[in-house]
């Protein structure tokens, strides 16, 4: 059985969170995921009768991606 994409989302979402070393907030989840897929940071694979979710997180890149947003408001509080 596949999971829809927004069970996909979610799923990679709750992988992101626990294994980010930053504190994330949950209305950051498109906006991150978004990030994350355009660097090739997450890849979500379906296959049959499988998905897989690949994450990569690279602490610099990561954390000067994510101060660059919230300075330019695009993640706020």
């Amino acid at each position: 059985m596949q999971l829809g994409q927004d069970n996909q989302q979610e799923g990679a979402w709750g992988l992101i969170k626990q294994v980010c070393h930053l504190p994330l907030l949950e209305h950051w989840q498109s906006n991150i995921i978004s990030l994350m897929q355009e660097q090739g940071w997450l890849k979500i694979i379906s296959g049959h009768g499988i998905d897989v979710i690949s994450i990569t997180l690279p602490e610099e890149q990561f954390n000067s991606e994510i101060s660059q947003r919230v300075m330019s408001g695009q993640l706020t509080l």
